[in-house]
């Protein structure tokens, strides 16, 4: 399971977790909005699209992208743990051929040795070059999380919990309640799964749940269901932003104070000297254009 942002491919590979059976699961999610400086302060970019996808693409998602693509390439088939972009043209490298029963052995070790590395320095390059070229978003949604987990269900809810989710359920999972517990012993006697699951025999709980529940039943549940409960530790959003650490006011304060603290100038002091200098200017320009005499 991956807790990722809407319009995103999940990095199940990166950043997914397990659930286990036989466990309550509570994931608390708290949402960061990350805002970045755009081109000159950084490289990143506006929500830059997958090919042929709606997806916004993510640095992951692009680093992918690149080892697809040489995969693709030089292996013929599309990796089935990298980014989908243009499957409709190739097949999985995991694909059986009945023509060909060696090409997917062929085809998983070509994949294997781009991904580890090991196919030749002009691809290692040429993969470096292009993950280069991925960079952040400026405007992204980052989801930190705290997971619990405890033991579900319990052996006192054990016969509720089937009774509400099986016994009045008449379709898959009934049949899987066949398949499981349709012993040899209980075969042609014309029983019922209920038989087997509780041990009153007649489907239904008796108010004392612990003894009703077989260790059968008991084990099925707890390797089959799993509950999973997400939810936002807080409904408020933390906003993360990036600003320029030294901008023009900042230098002009800077020159200002400078100034001000070494020579003694003040907007003032620029004032009457820029006046001293226009009216030596004016007077000189008077003197040139007196007649003498």
């Amino acid at each position: 399971m991956v807790v990722h942002e809407q319009k995103t491919l999940p990095a199940v590979f990166e950043s997914g977790f397990d659930i286990l059976p036989g466990m309550s699961t509570s994931i608390a999610v708290l949402s960061t909005q990350v805002s970045r400086l755009p081109h000159p302060y950084t490289d990143c970019v506006f929500d830059e699209l997958l090919p042929k996808t709606q997806y916004k693409i993510t640095p992951t998602d692009c680093r992918k992208l690149c080892v697809s693509r040489i995969i693709e390439r030089e292996c013929g088939c599309a990796p089935i743990e990298i980014v989908p972009y243009q499957y409709e043209n190739y097949h999985y490298c995991l694909t059986y051929n009945s023509s060909d029963e060696m090409q997917v052995f062929r085809q998983r070790g070509c994949e294997m040795n781009i991904q580890d590395g090991t196919a030749g320095p002009s691809i290692t390059d040429e993969i470096q070059d292009c993950q280069s070229n991925c960079h952040w978003r400026c405007e992204e949604v980052e989801y930190s999380r705290d997971t619990t987990v405890s033991v579900y269900p319990t052996r006192e809810v054990m016969a509720f919990f089937y009774t509400m989710y099986l016994y009045y359920n008449h379709n898959k999972e009934k049949q899987m309640a066949w398949r499981h517990f349709n012993r040899p012993d209980i075969k042609g006697q014309n029983k019922t799964p209920d038989d087997y699951l509780f041990r009153t025999g007649q489907g239904r709980t008796t108010g004392n749940e612990e003894s009703v529940i077989t260790d059968a039943v008991a084990r099925w549940i707890n390797t089959s269901f799993a509950r999973v409960n997400v939810y936002f530790r807080d409904v408020t959003i933390i906003h993360r932003s990036q600003v320029p650490a030294y901008n023009w006011n900042d230098l002009l304060a800077d020159i200002g104070g400078t100034l001000g603290l070494w020579v003694g100038v003040s907007v003032m002091t620029i004032f009457e000297f820029v006046t001293l200098c226009s009216e030596m200017i004016m007077l000189s320009l008077n003197r040139q254009n007196k007649p003498l005499g």
